[in-house]
């Protein structure tokens, strides 16, 4: 064993002095770009904070999966090309060492090799952010996490290497099919909610490539030699590679079929101008009255442009009234564990100071030029904490001018950063309670609904207008506020709530109040029904149907979309298209019982994908015909699988030394 690991660490510590240096490079300009972004922050430029904090840089975790993947990927194909010599490799297989051995030998040592030249530099990383002054951005343990899901990416495309090195099969065809796991672990560390998700797809993606690699390397690649987990890990990895193939095309030609005009979703709504006039916009973008007339532009005569539109509407605001809110734990599960919303949200720059919003709803500052932390800034209830308005943008900084306004659950606080003090502004009760918040990106007017009413802000947190939130929640749960210009006042719009409405058959309607600016009601308003939103195509949708309900469901599953059950119901008939071509085929070169019945029920699971691993694995020896039957038959059979007969003995060309003595016994 020993002997085995000097031999192999010889071989390609080259291999992994280059995988160090170009990792080691790769980190380096992420942590560059995180300085160049933070003077960029201080001169006004839009700036995202995870490039601030490496560990969850976006750009960095992209980077370093290539660089990992890439390097994994050319470590285990030269493990196995560099013995592809047959003299070569017959001496290694041959030595008095089990092949088993042998393989985990190459395992080990690889897997060493990598390890160092990956986790050297990552390491190297994680004590750069531990030390104070080098990040301007909070840190938690959890943090590592993304980063150490590409660390191991880089064993799944080490496996790939590694089989397609040890497969007989072109290169063109399916000897790079092990990519296939390797590259669905990939998706799965960037889209997965959860660490422990990513885990479990590394985990039976590495699983499925061992037992490849396993199987191969003990037969030589030989299919039919392999044992039953061998091939069904080899299957799973064709597999694999097929859903990825099936995908490509079914993506090209849902392009081809869509084109570029059609959308893939179209609805209509209404808004209001600065002067309080109400429109739809239609399915298609058009600007209707409320007696469904285009909008018509007075100078041109034509109906008027949205973009020349979109300038007389009025400052508004939004909310979805939620009233039992998630707790801040609760609410930071919503993101992905490899995004910075998780564990903090950038909210103001002040005076080089960088504050962020944390998950138990402090603000966090960090001074930017000694990119030290320098305090908290919390409400003084301590069993309260800052909520998040729903429609902050929360991967950048606000720019100036800023709201300094902030809420929990029954406060409006008056925020002053430099003093770094919080005030109350207002406070409900208990029972009533804060159920939305609103403000702008850039400061301005803000709206705070309670249970029984409606606070409309100016950008110093005074309270311009109070109106009673009837129709009431739950029924109608998004309110919307409109500032009109001059004297006009304000218009509140009440939309009902998406299930309660569809309950009631659809007949809650938007309902509209406008108070002058006195805070009286002068007008109430019903809209009409708008039309029901609709999908342009089913393009995609029905290319999707070359994927078998068994993929499917697990598409939608891990991707949280719904697909009306008429698609599940239609995409059976292509796996048991392939159901059919797959026994049909398995007749021809005679496959037993068995084989046909669990080819049978790989195709009915996979479709397309498993049709395409099934023509991948299998080994199609040539046929001749067999004289006393007529029937093909193949030739790596001793008898014929029609008649059982035996193979004619080769004519003699009387240069057979034994041919008379073989005749006489």
């Amino acid at each position: 064993m020993k002997q085995l690991w000097l031999k192999e660490w010889r071989e390609q510590f080259k291999v992994a002095l280059m995988g160090l240096a170009g990792m080691t490079l790769v980190l380096w300009q992420a942590v560059r770009a995180g300085i160049g972004q933070l003077e960029g922050l201080f001169h006004g430029n839009t700036v995202g904070a995870d490039g601030l904090q490496p560990l969850i840089s976006g750009d960095l975790l992209v980077e370093g999966a290539i660089g990992c993947g890439v390097f994994g990927l050319v470590l285990g194909w030269l493990q196995i090309h560099s013995e592809s010599h047959r003299d070569l490799r017959a001496f290694l297989l041959h030595r008095p060492v089990e092949r088993l051995l042998v393989l985990h030998s190459k395992l080990l040592c690889g897997l060493g090799l990598y390890t160092l030249a990956v986790g050297l530099p990552f390491t190297g990383l994680l004590v750069w952010v531990l030390i104070p002054g080098h990040v301007p951005a909070p840190f938690e343990w959890a943090m590592v996490e993304p980063l150490s899901a590409v660390f191991l990416l880089g064993f799944t495309t080490y496996g790939a290497g590694m089989l397609a090195g040890l497969r007989p099969a072109r290169w063109y065809g399916s000897r790079i099919f092990g990519l296939g796991p390797a590259i669905l672990a990939a998706i799965a560390v960037f889209a997965a909610r959860e660490y422990g998700q990513a885990l479990a797809a590394l985990l039976a993606t590495g699983g499925l490539l061992y037992l490849a690699i396993r199987g191969a390397f003990l037969t030589g690649g030989a299919y039919e030699d392999q044992s039953w987990p061998a091939k069904l890990g080899l299957s799973l990895t064709c597999a694999m590679a097929g859903i990825l193939l099936t995908a490509l095309g079914m993506a090209v030609v849902a392009n081809f079929l869509r084109g570029t005009a059609a959308a893939s979703y179209k609805y209509a709504y209404y808004t209001l101008t600065a002067a309080g006039q109400v429109y739809r916009v239609g399915l298609n973008g058009e600007v209707l009255d409320l007696d469904h007339h285009p909008l018509i532009n007075p100078k041109t005569g034509q109906p008027v442009k949205r973009g020349e539109f979109n300038k007389t509407l009025a400052e508004t605001r939004r909310t979805d009234v939620v009233f039992e809110k998630p707790t801040p734990d609760q609410d930071r599960r919503l993101s992905h564990y490899n995004s910075s919303a998780r564990y903090f949200i950038p909210w103001r720059v002040n005076d080089k100071t960088l504050w962020y919003w944390l998950p138990d709803g402090r603000l966090a500052s960090y001074d930017g030029g000694s990119r030290r932390f320098t305090g908290y800034l919390a409400p003084p209830n301590p069993s309260e904490h800052f909520w998040v308005p729903e429609n902050y943008y929360q991967t950048y900084f606000q720019p100036n001018p800023q709201s300094q306004v902030l809420v929990s659950r029954k406060t409006v606080y008056r925020v002053d950063l430099e003093a770094r003090t919080v005030t109350p502004g207002f406070t409900t009760t208990n029972e009533d309670g804060i159920g939305g918040f609103a403000d702008g990106h850039t400061g301005g007017n803000m709206m705070v609904v309670t249970r029984e009413a409606i606070r409309l802000l100016d950008d110093k947190g005074g309270v311009e207008v109070t109106l009673p939130y009837q129709p009431g929640w739950p029924q109608y749960s998004t309110v919307q506020a409109y500032w009109l210009t001059g004297t006009n006042g304000y218009v509140v719009a009440f939309s009902p709530d998406e299930r309660m409405n569809k309950q009631a058959g659809g007949r809650l309607s938007i309902q509209l109040i406008r108070v002058n600016p006195a805070g009286q009601i002068t007008r109430t308003q019903t809209l009409p029904q708008l039309p029901k939103a609709v999908v342009a195509d089913n393009v995609g949708d029905a290319c999707a149907l070359i994927f078998p309900p068994a993929v499917r469901m697990t598409i939608e599953w891990f991707a949280d979309q719904e697909v009306p059950n008429y698609w599940d119901a239609l995409s059976a008939i292509p796996a048991l298209l392939c159901v059919g071509a797959g026994w049909w085929q398995g007749r021809r070169y005679h496959f037993s019982g068995g084989a046909q019945a669990g080819w049978a029920v790989f195709h009915a699971v996979f479709g397309i994908p498993g049709l395409i691993a099934f023509f991948s694995v299998q080994e199609w020896p040539a046929r001749e015909v067999c004289p006393p039957c007529g029937q093909l038959r193949r030739v790596d059979r001793e008898q014929c699988d029609s008649c059982g007969g035996a193979f004619a003995p080769p004519a003699l060309k009387g240069t057979e030394i034994f041919a008379e003595l073989m005749g006489k016994g």
